[in-house]
Parts: structure tokens; C-alpha cells; sequence
């Protein structure tokens, strides 16, 4: 699973269990997603979403992903520099 780092900001007029995740394209467009809490990763105070890759520009060093739920926008993919997504392989329970 690739992970790219957000922001989280939690409205009142949320659910308790969801918070809207803040992501940056390479352009600086910021993205918001509704998402619930448990579903980000979260590493030393830091949050990530989980995202799938679509496709890889190996000339310009970028990766275009898509996001779990459309973004509040209607966006579901963008375009980011391969190093702001990391990959973590996901386990298989025996």
C-alpha cells in the first residue's frame, strides 16, 4: 500500500469518528477528503492516507495516485513527487 502524508482537521459538524484529510498535489492545490480517523496511518504525530498509484512519470520524477473517496473538490487523482509517498507492504494474516 502507498501512503502520501497529510493534514487532519477535525469540524465540529463531523461525525466523532471522521476528519477531514488535507493532501498537496505538485501544483499546490490542496485536496480535502472525509475520511475516518482510522483509516489514516499515523507515525511519530504524523498522519498518512492510503492511496493506490496509478502511473509513474520516470522522466519527472512524479507518481499519480488516486485516492480512496473523492475529494470535497470531486477530485480523485493527482500528481505528486514520487519522494512524498512511501510504500509499506501490507500483511497477510496466516
Amino acid at each position: 500500500m502507498l501512503y502520501l502524508e497529510c493534514e487532519i482537521r477535525k469540524p465540529a459538524a463531523l461525525r466523532e469518528s471522521n476528519v477531514i484529510a488535507i493532501v498537496t498535489d505538485s501544483a499546490g492545490n490542496r485536496e480535502q477528503l472525509e475520511v475516518e480517523l482510522v483509516f489514516l496511518e499515523q507515525r511519530s504525530g504524523r498522519y498518512f492516507l492510503p492511496v493506490w498509484g496509478i502511473s509513474q512519470d520516470h522522466v519527472t520524477k512524479m507518481v499519480q495516485l488516486q485516492f480512496p473517496v473523492e475529494s470535497v473538490g470531486g477530485t480523485n487523482r493527482i500528481w505528486i513527487p514520487a519522494e512524498r509517498v512511501f510504500y509499506q507492504k501490507e500483511e497477510v494474516p496466516a
